[in-house]
């Protein structure tokens, strides 16, 4: 289990799932209440993509 928060979004997260990264691992995208969708490494805390909702027709 992952025993940190995944710090980025400014509001509430509404959604998570995880994904297949490009190299075989595992990511996790968020989206939340702040209109933010990451894409995360959860193993190295890190979020490797962010868009906004603005960003989108």
């Amino acid at each position: 289990p992952h025993s940190r928060p995944l710090t980025g979004h400014t509001d509430r997260v509404t959604a998570l799932t995880a994904v297949p990264g490009p190299d075989g691992t595992t990511l996790l995208a968020t989206a939340g209440d702040d209109a933010a969708t990451f894409l995360w490494t959860p193993t190295k805390d890190e979020n490797h993509y962010r868009a906004n909702a603005s960003e989108f027709p």
